[in-house]
């Protein structure tokens, strides 16, 4: 405001470690390559940099360590460099902007309880002001202070000034819009934005009936999630806000909304009987006022039965390593929902037959096994029914996971690597000779072996059928070439 901005030096005070006073930034309007400046904390805010001759958009981008407007701004649209110049000067024109929050018409309700508001989580909740013209954005915190007020310095120009529930107050969730054009072209005080939500509380119901709260090993916990999440998106502006549904018997729930159409989704937590993944219990909730006794319903149906490889059961791993169940054990079976493209996903674990069972949304799905090494198995994860159609319970269902056995032997330059026995010498800790990597070109997954240290680096794996980009990646166990090559562009099995 042609004035030297006044450097802050209390708390806190400005920090060249944080841009200090502010960036200069130049963008040549020829390139638009950018380059920058921070303005640091001295006194009458000096820069200097050398440019490249050419014309420049130059912004000044406040950092926060004097006064000075926000959002980031054009201070000079068209700034051209023929030659040295000296005693360049550039004015950043700002207003401040003051006044409160009200939530429908009332002062927030700060939060005293446990928690309580906190003004390291943004307190009652942030507004944000997006310049119209230049799509930049800042915002100010409002705090736990009571009547909520707010000051800051700005541009000026047209705003579209928007609400974030901080949690530290009553107020409505998701973010919403409180003002669609806010002109700002003067100082103002005494501004009041009002934010109006209403409350919407009810219930859960799984296959029409209340939750089963788990309440073995593992039981339900709060801190997961409990029986899930409820999740509402906001139609209009996509944001979204949700409500944990805790480990309460009934499985009620209770928040505030922004008016408007919501898409409600369910996102099971664990805690309880309910289907996976992900799914929509209503594609157009209309929340025009308050409403109490919602009922949201999540349909859903119990799916089992397992796992075969090549036609038989997996042949469970009890050597060394062991099939372990904290690895996945013999695998994962990973359901992904076509049309909602959601995945969930259930352990095979060490069980003999690798039998399965888990409750999922009714739709269709393509359905992958994972290798876990538990169990003798193909490599890498692979579709084993593109389109498993769910509609009701099933049991008895088989997923086969076919596998090809591919052997054979590794060779540098047309002959056996030589395994390095000084210092270092080859380890099998570190790859050994190398890995040999099978990218499927159907799919994109990737397997693996490691070449270990032995002679003549043989090497065996269980493959997938299909298509194979196959590369080698040197282990440093053995002379052979650097960085990792393709060796067999396409390998067919």
């Amino acid at each position: 405001n042609g004035a030297p901005p006044v450097i802050k030096t209390g708390s806190p005070a400005c920090s060249q470690y944080t841009y200090g006073v502010g960036l200069l930034k130049f963008r040549n309007l020829a390139s638009n390559n950018e380059t920058s400046v921070s303005l640091g904390c001295t006194a009458g805010s000096p820069f200097s940099l050398e440019l490249v001759t050419g014309s420049y958009e130059v912004r000044f981008d406040n950092g926060g360590g004097a006064n000075g407007p926000e959002p980031e701004s054009i201070v000079n649209p068209n700034f051209v460099v023929s030659g040295a110049a000296s005693n360049v000067v550039f004015n950043v024109s700002g207003v401040t902007v003051s006044g409160r929050v009200t939530i429908n018409g009332a002062p927030p309700v700060i939060k005293t309880g446990s928690p309580a508001c906190s003004q390291y989580t943004y307190g009652v909740g942030l507004l944000k002001f997006r310049n119209l013209a230049s799509n930049n954005e800042t915002s100010v915190s409002l705090g736990c202070t009571a009547g909520s007020p707010f000051s800051l310095e700005l541009v000026t120009g047209a705003y579209e000034v928007r609400f974030d529930n901080g949690g530290g107050a009553n107020g409505p969730e998701p973010e919403s819009i409180v003002n669609p054009n806010f002109v700002v072209s003067g100082a103002a005080s005494n501004v009041v934005f009002n934010v109006s939500g209403v409350t919407v509380s009810g219930r859960v119901t799984i296959n029409g009936a209340p939750p089963v709260i788990k309440t073995g090993s593992p039981a339900c916990s709060q801190y997961t999630y409990g029986v899930g999440l409820l999740k509402f998106k906001n139609l209009a502006s996509n944001n979204e806000t949700s409500v944990s549904l805790g480990c309460t018997a009934g499985s009620p729930f209770s928040l505030e909304l922004v008016t408007g159409a919501y898409e409600v989704r369910f996102d099971n937590g664990g805690g309880a009987n309910g289907p996976e993944p992900e799914s929509i219990v209503n594609p157009n909730f209309v929340v025009s006022g308050a409403a109490s006794n919602v009922v949201f319903n999540v349909s859903g149906v119990t799916v089992s039965g397992r796992v075969t490889i090549n036609g038989a059961p997996p042949v469970i791993k009890t050597g060394s390593p062991a099939c372990s169940q904290y690895t996945y054990g013999v695998g994962l079976l990973k359901f992904k929902n076509l049309a909602s493209n959601n995945e969930t996903s259930v352990s095979l674990g060490c069980t003999a037959g690798s039998p399965f069972s888990l409750e999922l949304v009714t739709g269709n799905y393509e359905v992958r096994f994972d290798n876990g090494g538990g169990a003798n198995g193909p490599e890498p994860e692979s579709i084993v029914n593109p389109n498993f159609v769910v509609s009701g319970a099933a049991s008895n269902v088989a997923f086969n996971v076919n596998g090809i056995v591919v052997s054979g032997r590794l060779t540098i330059n047309g002959a056996a690597p030589i395994i390095k026995t000084g210092s270092p010498a080859c380890s099998q800790y570190t790859y050994g000779v190398g890995l040999l990597k099978f990218k499927n070109l159907g799919s994109g997954f990737e397997a693996s072996v490691s070449l270990g240290c032995t002679a003549g680096s043989p090497f065996s794996l269980l493959l997938v059928s299909g298509r194979y980009e196959v590369r080698f990646d040197n282990g440093g166990g053995a002379n052979g070439p650097e960085p990792e090559s393709i060796i067999v562009p396409v390998l067919q099995l």
